[in-house]
């Protein structure tokens, strides 16, 4: 199940929500239409974080759940707000002409779809019933876990995989399962229900439900990681359950000696593959040594905004609450309580921590979070008190 439980019981009577807001519907046709391209020579995954799709009409003022433009009285409440910052936000990168605002898309001819931030290439669907028919769905079982004789056939997301290899799809034969963390990038926060959570103009033909990923649960091997495009939240499910699949293929990012460096004084971490540099430790907390010391606090969303501006303010740094897909990238789903680096991010309670990115769509007061025990990413009332940790873009 999803592990994040950040909902308040006067949201309960709610239909579950994507933590994102505006825009909506199936398919967006206010988009010109994206020039189809050769095949892609080989490419190699960037390792980037995409934007999350929040805009500048989708930001808090102080005391009020009700988001609205991202004006001087948002401004007040925090700066950096999620519609106030990223590729969407920069003009140089905000051009609708290959995606949605910050997102940047190159269709390839033969049915794929490149991301240009990520460096990944993605499968397109169909409607004609065949082989990659947007409708059809795969349970997920794995070479170790398949009590049911199924992974390798045509129902299992192993059979569509090497179905769609032996299809040579767009020239190539290495197309897998994404991980969660691909999946997740692909999501546009800024749909409402009932979605697809994703930008429709480049990949039509997506249903709002859930999809497979490749990530298997580290806790448990009947279980399975996935995404959805009608909420935009993820973790594992049981691997014995039918749900849709998209494929990607890229070859992996430059390995590096380590993804983390600590600064010299110990306090903060930069994270080599996304050039975001981080607050060593929660809130509440300083480094020392190899530990975090101090007790970690909690705060409402709204708080934590507060709190960001004030060490913003006091500190001279430009420190923010991070996005939903800022703070997932160093949620380790490999590991769990706390899923995280521990080295790199010590004494991390296994508890969730807050996002900048708003959750809109079935009320006021949503939220997005990540939870450290497994990873999990969701949503829930902004009153809850959870975690902060920082982080900042390099200079």
């Amino acid at each position: 199940m999803r592990s994040i439980k950040l909902y308040l019981a006067i949201l309960c009577t709610l239909a579950i929500s994507a933590c994102g807001g505006g825009g909506g519907g199936t398919t967006d046709t206010t988009l010109p239409k994206i020039s189809a391209v050769s095949p892609a020579s080989n490419v190699t995954a960037t390792g980037k974080l995409n934007d999350t799709g929040q805009t500048a009409s989708q930001c808090y003022r102080a005391g009020s759940d009700v988001l609205t433009n991202c004006d001087s009285l948002a401004l007040a409440l925090n700066n950096a707000q999620d519609g106030m910052v990223g590729r969407d936000a920069n003009v140089s990168t905000n051009n609708n002409s290959d995606g949605k605002l910050g997102f940047s898309f190159t269709k390839v001819t033969g049915g794929c779809v490149q991301d240009n931030v990520t460096g990944l290439i993605w499968e397109a669907k169909t409607t004609d019933g065949g082989l990659r028919d947007y409708s059809k769905t795969y349970t997920n079982y794995s070479a170790t876990y398949d009590p049911s004789g199924l992974y390798d056939t045509s129902t299992d997301a192993s059979g569509f995989v090497k179905a769609v290899n032996a299809s040579n799809l767009c020239g190539y034969s290495d197309w897998r399962l994404p991980t969660a963390d691909e999946l997740q990038s692909i999501v546009d926060y800024s749909v409402a229900l009932p979605g697809p959570a994703i930008d429709a103009s480049v990949f039509p033909a997506t249903t709002n439900g859930e999809f497979w990923s490749g990530s298997g649960d580290i806790g448990n091997k009947n279980f399975a990681w996935s995404v959805s495009f009608k909420y935009g939240d993820g973790g594992p499910l049981s691997r014995d359950l039918k749900y849709y699949v998209r494929l990607v293929r890229a070859s992996p990012s430059p390995a590096t000696p380590t993804r983390y460096t600590l600064s010299a004084d110990g306090q903060e971490v930069t994270d080599i593959q996304t050039s975001l540099i981080w607050r060593r430790c929660p809130e509440g907390m300083v480094a020392s040594g190899g530990a975090c010391t101090g007790n970690a606090l909690t705060f409402t969303q709204e708080q934590a905004f507060q709190r960001t501006t004030t060490q913003a303010t006091s500190t001279g740094t430009a420190w923010r609450l991070p996005n939903i897909k800022e703070l997932s990238s160093i949620a380790d789903k490999n590991k769990s309580n706390p899923a995280i680096d521990s080295t790199a991010f010590p004494t991390t309670p296994s508890n969730d921590f807050w996002s900048a990115s708003p959750g809109v769509g079935v009320g006021l007061g949503l939220a997005c979070g990540v939870s450290f025990a497994d990873g999990g990413f969701g949503y829930g009332g902004r009153v809850n008190s959870n975690y902060v940790r920082l982080v900042r873009s390099a200079q």
